[in-house]
């Protein structure tokens, strides 16, 4: 993950893995709405989501774990790690960490 050393953090990547096709759809129309909750529309930032050259949370722990920024001890620089209710042998997937009223406007983009 790329560091900005200057201000001593990350560039603020989130990884999600997703499910089907249709969650990449529904995550995409949430985008706007995820943005204001974080506050983008204050700033430049935006958010984007592009397709991960690391596939599985098995891979991408596998390709990260050994890197010393995952044992950094200052928490601003160090990757923040949040795990769904549910693993991905038993279908979790981002909607398990959304807060309960994107989850609920998540099923009705997706009309499930």
């Amino acid at each position: 993950m790329p560091i900005d050393k200057s201000r001593k953090r990350h560039f603020g990547y989130v990884f999600l893995e997703v499910s089907t096709p249709q969650d990449v759809i529904a995550l995409l129309r949430l985008l706007p709405r995820l943005g204001e909750m974080l506050g983008t529309s204050r700033s430049n930032r935006q958010l984007h989501l592009h397709f991960a050259r690391i596939q599985g949370w098995k891979n991408f722990m596998r390709q990260y774990s050994d890197l010393d920024f995952i044992f950094e001890p200052n928490a601003n620089v160090r990757p923040q790690l949040f795990l769904p209710h549910r693993s991905s042998e038993t279908n979790g997937d981002f909607r398990d960490l959304l807060p309960s009223d994107m989850t609920k406007t998540y099923f009705q983009y997706a009309g499930r």
